[in-house]
């Protein structure tokens, strides 16, 4: 089973010129260390004896893009092998290619080149992940659904499969919560209308009929994520007590450093005739410790 993850698919494939189509049909960036052991050889295949991988996470495909990848194909064949399992005596099961089988069974090709590769349930999972997400192709709902499944299938903590996908346990842990959401805010996520941070700042309302409320206004008034989380601040009571500092540029210059770096609003204001009072906001457990550690990294 693989332990750590770290190699492309250079150790996989022999060089070939890339197939010129979008980001998201670029090489895998990280794939499990088991890779170091693959065989070089291609073959020929039929894409119709090739299943797609049961464990591929991205649920919707750019149609334009895979058009244009069909051309490409047209014009120039299929120049990186598909990377299949064999189930059973001339039957496979797609491993990394989503796009290039469909392409090319859309195109009807008689043979694809594959290179065959021996996987356990685990390894598999892990690098349809790892294919997808470190391309950033998939939304934040579908990464949410891919951790889970991967956490649930697999029993793994959040700190196993964070390591496994080279994140922090609180980024895995966040992305996770958000399929706490009401189906129809889930959705806005996945269609792009919510950002992940401004629907991790609607979960600080517990009322799942008023997360959809808050949602629906965030998207469309089109508020910024520190805007998101005001709104919300403001809707569950929980107003600041810190009175921000006018006209003091120093005082506006930590606060902006503070922002950048822990990546959520910070308010520094008077405590008294000479003392300062820091407000730092965060919207869970998993993201106050992400803070705290981003907060002990600067001393």
């Amino acid at each position: 089973m693989s332990k750590s993850l770290g190699r492309g698919l250079s150790s996989l494939i022999p060089n070939n010129k890339e197939q010129k189509t979008t980001p998201e049909d670029s090489s895998i960036l990280n794939a499990a260390s088991w890779l170091q052991e693959a065989t070089r050889e291609i073959i020929e295949i039929s894409p119709q004896d090739i299943n797609p991988n049961p464990y591929q996470p991205r649920k919707s495909f750019n149609q334009e893009s895979l058009q244009d990848l069909m051309e490409s194909i047209k014009e120039h064949g299929i120049l990186q092998p598909l990377v299949v399992t064999e189930k059973s005596k001339g039957l496979y099961e797609l491993i990394a290619g989503e796009r290039r089988l469909r392409a090319s069974q859309n195109l009807h090709l008689k043979t694809v080149p594959v290179i065959v590769r021996s996987s356990g349930e685990l390894e598999k999972l892990e690098l349809s992940l790892i294919e997808n997400i470190q391309r950033q192709d998939l939304n934040p709902i579908e990464r949410a659904d891919a951790y889970k499944k991967l956490i649930d299938e697999f029993s793994l903590t959040h700190e196993q499969a964070a390591k496994r996908m080279g994140k922090s346990r609180p980024v895995i842990s966040n992305t996770l919560r958000l399929l706490d959401l009401p189906a129809q805010v889930q959705k806005m996520i996945g269609d792009g209308r919510l950002s992940e941070s401004s629907a991790l700042a609607v979960l600080e309302v517990e009322d799942p009929s008023k997360q959809l409320e808050l949602a629906q206004a965030i998207a469309t008034e089109k508020l910024t994520k520190d805007e998101a989380r005001r709104r919300v601040r403001q809707s569950a009571g929980l107003g600041s007590n810190v009175k921000p500092q006018k006209g003091d540029p120093l005082v506006k210059g930590f606060e902006k450093a503070l922002q950048s770096k822990l990546q959520t609003t910070v308010k520094i204001g008077r405590r008294g005739k000479s003392g300062y009072k820091v407000e730092i906001e965060v919207f869970s457990k998993e993201e106050l410790e992400n803070t705290v550690n981003k907060i002990l990294e600067l001393t």
